[in-house]
């Protein structure tokens, strides 16, 4: 009978370490949500710029939080809370702010970059793009090639039409401006 109370007074102090690692664990997985969830809350705020309308940005959220509530599993504690669960819905909202807002940047940029290089290719990326206008350098050597071409496709088209093949309003047009007789020579 010794044996068997020393037995179970050992099982027991197993089980209460075991318990005690257990409650350690939960303890440092709540410590670790709430950590997270602090950072989480800190870079949503930190992203307060892009937030221009905040009644539609609470609109999105709510609706975000909303759906997310109907998704999740009826054991899921996380999403029930709502603290948490809005924490999460506006880092999402405002990272996708801040992507609509590269986009619009990027396409702005291509704009600009077609209009001033047209010979050349867009870069395929934002970051490629921005690249190419990082400095001053940069710009005035494109622009100077992309002139260079233009300017000598430009010489070419116009040897091409004065001498090749001159047209009769072409020879007028010159023969006016250079103070020409006015007769245009027949072929």
């Amino acid at each position: 009978m010794r044996d068997r109370v020393a037995q179970m007074e050992k099982d027991m102090r197993n089980t209460y370490a075991l318990a005690a690692i257990v409650n350690k664990k939960n303890e440092l997985a709540a410590d670790t949500e709430r950590y997270a969830l602090t950072e989480l809350h800190k870079a949503a705020e930190s992203l307060n710029f892009i937030a221009l309308n905040k009644a539609e940005e609470n609109k999105r959220i709510q609706e975000r939080v909303h759906a997310l509530t109907q998704l999740s599993p009826a054991d899921e504690v996380f999403w029930r809370e709502q603290a948490k669960a809005s924490t999460v819905a506006k880092f999402q909202d405002r990272v996708q702010q801040v992507h609509r807002f590269f986009d619009k940047v990027y396409k702005a940029l291509r704009v600009i970059w077609k209009t001033m290089f047209s010979l050349n290719a867009v870069p395929p990326t934002l970051l490629t793009l921005m690249s190419e206008f990082s400095n001053a350098k940069k710009i005035r050597d494109l622009v100077r090639a992309n002139n260079h071409v233009r300017h000598g496709a430009a010489a070419k088209r116009i040897w091409r039409e004065a001498v090749v093949r001159p047209s009769p309003s072409y020879v007028a047009a010159t023969s006016r401006e250079i103070d020409y007789p006015r007769e245009i020579p027949s072929k």
